[in-house]
């Protein structure tokens, strides 16, 4: 077999354009990289109801490049806070829309690197202003009567909802069940989703009697939440916050949640519940009971005993407006 003889000088040089070839070829492989670009938005909202309390949206940028330059753009009403070139940015919706304002705002995302490579993302939010109060003889009209409601308002609501624990020193969360029993210490929270928008409301009263709200609630210790009404179809609330939870203190016996909803605000409830607060503790228990069979009563339905939902993790699929449901549990 013929033999090519090659030099120590011709290897070396055929050695250098081989590296000088697979280096060129890598760096055009770079350059030629996609960059994969995403937002995260949190609360993860499109349509913004601008009642004054809407909080400010985190907008994170998401990518597996780390080798980015970030520039956040406002195109509409309302402002960006935080440094603009950052991952992570917030929008502050305006707190109304007024005449001739656009009812849209998009947050745009431009992000480069050093060998010219591009990409950008926009989040588009729909604003939409709060409805106008009430005028005094509007709120002051009686609640209708059964025969009086609208189609719309007689349909049922619909609520994917949990109640969940997990005893202090786990961390797996798990469904509480009408007589679950739980532990002083044991954390629990409870999530919902409404399929269309809604009035919550969601009180806890514990064995001496004490009347808690857990919904709707603006501060759990210390810490905001903004839990207001009206919730909004689609969106997942959580009770008290995303990353809180609720704990039992020494205080043992049976546990009762109460949760109502309707499409209409309750003003009667909302400032029957004030005054309550102002009792003593030891007749709470008797006044909340009254309260709720005038709930009731305004919607025509007969008190007897508030309605058992004993799978409260699956969903609440024919929730009739002013009706009560319970979940009991005890705590040892």
């Amino acid at each position: 077999m013929h033999r090519m003889k090659t030099t120590r000088a011709q290897t070396l040089n055929i050695t250098c354009f081989c590296l000088l070839t697979a280096l060129v070829c890598n760096v055009n492989s770079v350059h030629a990289q996609d960059i994969l670009l995403e937002i995260e938005v949190e609360p993860n909202l499109r349509t913004l109801r601008l009642d004054g309390k809407m909080q400010d949206i985190s907008l994170v940028a998401q990518s597996t490049r780390q080798d980015l330059a970030f520039k956040w753009t406002l195109q509409g009403p309302g402002n960006l806070l935080g440094d603009d070139e950052s991952p992570g940015i917030f929008y502050l919706p305006p707190k109304t829309l007024d005449a001739g304002m656009p009812s849209q705002a998009s947050v745009v995302l431009n992000v480069h690197d050093d060998r010219g490579s591009q990409a950008s993302k926009k989040i588009i939010f729909q604003l939409l202003n709060a409805p106008e109060p009430l005028s005094p003889s509007e709120a002051e009209e009686p609640p209708p009567t059964p025969d009086r409601l609208s189609p719309s308002h007689s349909t049922p609501l619909v609520f994917h909802i949990s109640c969940r624990y997990h005893p202090s020193h786990e961390k797996t969360f798990r469904p509480i069940n009408e007589g679950s029993v739980l532990h002083s210490g044991d954390h629990y929270r409870i999530v919902f989703t409404p399929q269309q928008d809604a009035y919550v409301y969601i009180y806890q009263i514990d064995d001496s009697g004490l009347v808690f709200q857990l919904f709707p609630m603006d501060r759990f210790r210390g810490r905001p939440v903004n839990n207001f009404n009206p919730v909004q179809a689609g969106r997942d609330y959580y009770a008290p916050g995303k990353e809180m939870s609720f704990v039992l203190d020494e205080l043992t016996g049976t546990e009762r949640i109460y949760f109502l909803a309707s499409r209409k605000q309750n003003r009667f409830l909302e400032e029957r519940y004030e005054q309550l607060q102002k009792e003593p503790p030891s007749q709470q228990e008797a006044l909340f009971h009254e309260l709720l069979r005038q709930v009731m009563d305004q919607h025509g339905i007969e008190y007897t005993k508030p309605h058992d939902f004993d799978a409260i993790q699956d969903s609440l699929e024919s929730l009739c407006q002013g009706c009560v449901y319970t979940l009991s549990f005890e705590h040892r």
